[in-house]
């Protein structure tokens, strides 16, 4: 097996290990994929075939085991009583808030929107659109220079991180699912708005 990047090889018919931060991945005995852990390096530790952070399982250590949610080392934790309630919570108020909102359409739908209100609303859309771009920018690795640096930090807000809303305690969750997820936030947030 040929030695890429993010693996040590040693030789002599020992199979490679990988580099902390990198993941080694096999779906069969003859074939091993390395993947780096770019989002998060402390969930690879690197070491043999498979090795993740506690609680972490799947490619580059995407995923929690079940029962677990991600932590904030890297890690995944258990899952106490509270954090099914945070997600009961916030499901709530976000069925009141479309409540809400659907009983002012059903209300004001013969009314029509100012053009002042509708520029505000593009306005604000568009501002969100570009802080999400610049916060996703800002997860590229490359060492950005001062003050770029310290408007990335500020930004990070609007990744619309889900880690809070602790699913993995509520579901199965893949990451396929949490990146669909994150891309359905601000679009909502626009359809709120034009409401």
């Amino acid at each position: 097996i040929a030695c890429g990047d993010g693996a040590s090889c040693t030789g002599f018919g020992s199979p490679p290990k990988a580099l902390a931060g990198y993941h080694l991945y096999s779906v069969d005995a003859d074939h091993l994929d390395i993947f780096e852990c770019s989002s998060e390096p402390r969930r690879c530790p690197g070491g043999e075939v498979g090795v993740c952070a506690a609680g972490r399982t799947g490619i580059a250590c995407a995923e929690c085991v079940a029962g677990k949610t991600p932590g904030n080392d890297g890690t995944c934790t258990e899952c106490s009583s509270g954090d099914s309630f945070i997600f009961a919570s916030i499901a709530a108020v976000i069925v009141l808030i479309m409540a809400f909102l659907y009983r002012r359409v059903a209300v004001h739908d013969g009314v029509r929107m100012k053009q002042e209100v509708l520029l505000s609303i593009t306005t604000t859309a568009q501002l969100l659109f570009v802080l999400q771009v610049s916060a996703i920018m800002s997860r590229m690795v490359i060492e950005w220079p001062e003050p770029m640096r310290s408007f990335f930090s500020f930004i990070s807000i609007f990744t619309f991180e889900l880690k809070f809303f602790r699913l993995g305690c509520v579901t199965a969750v893949s990451e396929l699912t949490t990146y669909l997820l994150k891309l359905a936030v601000l679009p909502s947030i626009i359809l709120a708005l034009t409401m």
